[in-house]
């Protein structure tokens, strides 16, 4: 039982670090609204599902399940999954940070504002892209995206 209230609030905690309304995550994943809620209020989950939402919010499906590594007993026993340089959904705050820094820079020198959820957007989309073996992330591609993303007028 304990496992499932540490769902409910890992769910909760991941859904606002990603953004993600219920309606939202519902529709990402194929189930109804009514599924979502219950998983917040501490129903359960299968697997299959589990793995789809972990996937969604870009974390681990263990971490999700049970919080932290070690919250779960037989965790010590076996190697955290994702890339060799962390656990899969961790953040590299210095990259992070140096992603944040060239897009400020190339909207600086575009002499382009952006309201602050469509930079959140594009420093997500860049920092993906750069953590998944894309390019690193250069003024020419951030130029790119800002001039994709920003209304013409």
């Amino acid at each position: 039982m304990k496992s499932h209230t540490q769902f409910a609030q890992n769910l909760r905690h991941f859904m606002k670090l990603r953004r993600y309304g219920v309606t939202a995550l519902a529709k990402e994943i194929g189930v109804g609204r009514q599924a979502v809620y219950g998983w917040l209020k501490g129903g359960g989950i299968s697997d299959e599902l589990l793995a789809a939402v972990a996937r969604v919010l870009e974390t681990d499906p263990a971490e999700l399940k049970y919080g932290a590594e070690g919250a779960r007993p037989e965790a010590a026993a076996e190697p955290p999954p994702g890339p060799a340089e962390g656990r899969a959904g961790a953040v590299d705050q210095e990259r992070l940070k140096g992603v944040l820094l060239g897009v400020e820079r190339a909207l600086a020198e575009a002499q382009v504002t952006l309201p602050v959820d469509k930079k959140a957007e594009v420093v997500a989309l860049l920092y993906r892209l750069e953590t998944s073996g894309g390019p690193r992330v250069s003024p020419d591609i951030v130029r790119s995206l800002v001039t994709l993303t920003t209304p013409s007028g």
